[in-house]
């Protein structure tokens, strides 16, 4: 080709003819080379140059950079397991009897690889949750503080909406309402029920349910005459005392008698006439419900309170009772149990009447305890079970009803027999406020010059009782039950006992009642619920033995026992003008107090133990749930609430049951004080022993036992309080359930059958004592073998109850 001609020169590449290429010059990478780039079918000449291979030829055995990035980096030992007839020409036989090694050790670490991975996923996975979880959790905790800070707040605002639509002229209007209904006829009493049945639907109350009872009442006969007469030796009326009743045949003897009628010529001591207190100088009407209609005649004999302890007294002085009439002061227990102790004597009779050195303990009481003397609780002839169609009746000798002929006087009467009678002087403990020196009686061997003839007529028939119950259902503990609870107007004709003031059927307690209905009902309204159930009872038949709530209680006893956390009583009773007076179980003294510090009351209040009668006796005597009464204080009963200075009395009382209801059904944990038990058990345990010290030294008995079971008690108080505030603990839905219901049941352990056989309260009595009521009448003066046996049983039975209490508390339930 010519210089001058361009052209390009094709050079056409043959193989070296002396340039072998053996297959063991050929590295174990070629293949994958060959594997890869190589096809096999022929390939025309000028065919692409594989990428990584050389222009020049290279040394046989070596690598190229690309071969041993691969061989280090990648594929440390062959994992290819593929048998190609290529792979076999350029392997050769070496190939195949290596490769079951290799691949057994090319597997196992693939299989460790992927294994790796898979844990280092899962690892990755279990981390990112728990510490989610973790944060969640912290959130959630978060979120339900800041839920149950904003709950309280608006609680607190529904409370406090409550208590702000709550007035004096609320009260004042329900109670004008009421007293309309002034009568005592089953008819009426069916008719106020209804009314209030439907004022409560009417203010959006769904559930409201209405009950009616048929019980024994008993009433004075009008239509004949009773009567206290004395009578001469030789059986000549000396003075007639009409009690009640009339009859035109019968002559009533008003003039002054002259001291000289009732004077033995015998006596050393001139006396004192006993003279008429006539019928029209008596406003009011005094008589005992259930006493034995009859008449008896006999000496009259001062028995101080016809305790069994009073009868030993009576008998070291050698003072017979068989067969005389009984004159007893009444107030520090149920006429029942006096009555019981005076047939037990074989005496015929008794006549009551209030000492003036005990009227400051009978103007704490409730006027329930004033009307309802005879102690009766309930329908006497249904006990244990409600008064309905179907119940079988007891006789009236089965029901315990009184045999003799009992009458309560007024203190003027008392004064001029008690200033008649001679012989044996009585102690120092057993004079009174009267204006007279009291003596016991004659000896068994002298005989009076006047005896007493006592003649009462009174009349029993079946009376049909209401009571009005409204539930409102919780949201969060609906089978947990706040229960408040008040009266209707009495039926009974108006009645007073001894040294009282007039009683006219009262409506304070009904209308305070519907004006905490009206509050709650607003409440409800605007969407609040509570979290307990919140039923509120309107009782009927307060004045025969709180018939109402009695025969309610023994329908739902069971229920009762099982759900009711608290009952609050609100009632209206006699007493200074402006007070409180709150008597409760220890365990609602302090959400007590914390009601009326929110409502800046607590200088108003007068704490006290919780006693008397009332219709709290059926739920904190009987069944052991935590009671308290609230009433309003005031002088004249007969007094209608008014909107007026002293009105504040009223809505001071109503909002402080209010008040404290709410507490009860909207607190997660119930706030009971199981401390300020203790506190009391043990302070109750200390005046005993320091009282009788001496006679169990000299009986050779100790309190030892007793004290052990209060200690232990107010070991288990002071954990249960201390786990309550324990916010760690009570977030523990589990914990907190556990926590209420042992709040809940330990106050029933302290309700029994007692030594004597009565179901009886530990703690509470008639009156408030430094003491177990059991033996708070124990005295170091009277005591015998015998006395001292029966306090004995009485302390065990305290024991046994408060170490029952102590393992109610207890929350490894050991």
């Amino acid at each position: 080709m010519a210089s001058g001609d361009s052209a390009i020169e094709i050079i056409e590449l043959t193989p070296d003819p002396h340039h072998n290429v053996s297959d063991k010059n050929i590295s174990q990478d070629e293949p994958m080379e060959q594997d890869v780039f190589l096809p096999s079918t022929p390939q025309p000449k000028f065919s692409r140059i594989p990428a990584h291979a050389h222009s020049t030829p290279r040394p046989p055995g070596s690598l190229t950079d690309s071969d041993a990035y691969l061989k280090t980096n990648v594929f440390p030992v062959n994992c290819d397991t593929t048998e190609t007839p290529d792979r076999r020409h350029h392997e050769g036989m070496n190939s195949q009897t290596q490769s079951k090694p290799v691949v057994s050790t090319c597997r196992k670490q693939y299989l460790f690889c992927l294994a790796l991975i898979a844990i280092s996923i899962l690892v990755g996975f279990l981390a990112g949750y728990f510490i989610r979880e973790k944060v969640f959790e912290r959130e959630m905790v978060t979120s339900s503080n800041d839920q149950k800070t904003s709950s309280a707040d608006k609680m607190k605002q529904y409370h406090q909406q409550a208590l702000g639509n709550m007035s004096d002229d609320g009260i004042a209007a329900y109670g004008s309402i009421f007293s309309q209904h002034k009568c005592g006829s089953t008819p009426c009493s069916q008719s106020m029920s209804a009314m209030v049945a439907q004022q409560l639907k009417q203010m959006g109350f769904s559930n409201v349910d209405v009950s009616s009872y048929d019980v024994l009442t008993s009433q004075p006969d009008m239509s004949q005459i009773s009567s206290l007469r004395t009578l001469d030796t030789d059986g000549q009326q000396l003075h007639m005392e009409v009690l009640y009743g009339s009859d035109q045949d019968t002559k009533q003897d008003n003039g002054e008698m002259q001291k000289d009628d009732l004077v033995n010529a015998g006596d050393d001591k001139a006396k004192q006439s006993v003279v008429t207190e006539s019928m029209d100088a008596q406003t009011t009407l005094m008589y005992m419900p259930f006493s034995a209609s009859g008449t008896v005649q006999g000496e009259l004999v001062y028995t101080h309170y016809a305790t069994q302890e009073d009868f030993l007294i009576l008998s070291e002085n050698r003072i017979n009772v068989t067969g005389k009439i009984a004159i007893a002061r009444q107030g520090t227990m149920m006429v029942t149990e006096q009555v019981r102790n005076i047939e037990e004597q074989g005496m015929s009779g008794l006549i009551l009447y209030t000492d003036p050195s005990d009227m400051a303990t009978i103007m704490t009481r409730s006027t329930e305890t004033l009307v309802g003397m005879s102690g009766m609780m309930g329908d006497p002839l249904t006990p244990g079970c409600p008064a309905m169609d179907g119940i079988s009746r007891m006789t009236m000798k089965m029901a315990g009803l009184p045999s003799i002929p009992v009458q309560p006087i007024s203190p003027g009467l008392a004064e001029r027999l008690l200033g008649n009678m001679t012989g044996r002087m009585a102690p120092n403990g057993w004079q009174g406020g009267l204006n007279a020196t009291y003596y016991m009686g004659r000896r068994n061997t002298k005989k009076s010059t006047w005896t007493i003839e006592l003649d009462v007529s009174n009349s029993m028939k079946k009376q049909s009782v209401q009571d009005v119950v409204t539930t409102i259902t919780g949201t969060q503990m609906p089978d947990e039950y706040i229960i408040l609870g008040g009266h209707f107007p009495s039926m009974m004709p108006a009645m007073i006992v001894p040294g009282m003031t007039s009683m006219t059927p009262g409506h304070g307690s009904t209308s305070m009642m519907m004006e905490t209905a009206s509050a709650l009902s607003s409440m409800l309204a605007d969407g609040w619920r509570p979290q307990r159930t919140i039923k509120l009872g309107i009782w009927g038949g307060g004045d025969v033995g709180h018939a109402g709530s009695m025969e309610w209680m023994e329908e739902h006893r069971d229920i009762l026992s099982q759900r009711a956390v608290s009952y609050i009583d609100l009632d209206s009773m006699m007493g200074d003008d402006g007070t409180v007076k709150a008597q409760a179980s220890p365990l609602l003294t302090g959400v007590i107090m914390k009601a009326a510090s929110m409502l800046e009351l607590s200088d108003d209040i007068q704490p006290g133990m919780l006693n008397g009668i009332g219709d709290h006796v059926a739920f904190s005597n009987m069944l052991g749930i935590p009671s308290a009464r609230l009433h309003a204080s005031h002088s004249d009963m007969s007094q209608m609430p008014t909107p007026s200075a002293s009105q504040s009395m009223y809505m001071s009382v109503t909002k402080l049951a209010t008040q404290t209801v709410l507490l009860l059904a909207d607190s997660d944990v119930i706030p009971f004080d199981t401390v300020a038990m203790g506190d009391m058990l043990m302070g109750y345990v200390g005046t005993l022993e320091s009282k009788m010290g001496d006679v169990l030294v000299l009986s050779n008995m100790t309190m030892d036992n007793l004290k052990a079971a209060v200690s232990d008690f107010m070991d288990e108080s002071r954990n249960m309080q201390s786990m309550m505030v324990d916010e760690s603990m009570m977030e523990s839905s589990v914990t907190m359930m556990m926590v209420n219901h042992r709040l809940m049941y330990m106050e029933r352990a302290f309700v029994g059958m007692d030594p004597s056989g009565t179901m009886t309260h530990i703690l509470y009595g008639m009156t408030e004592k430094d003491t177990f009521s059991l033996v708070a009448d124990y005295s170091p003066s009277n005591m015998n073998n015998e006395t001292m046996t029966t306090m004995m049983q009485q302390v065990s039975f305290i024991q046994c109850s408060i170490q029952s209490a102590t393992t109610l508390l207890k929350m490894d339930g050991s």
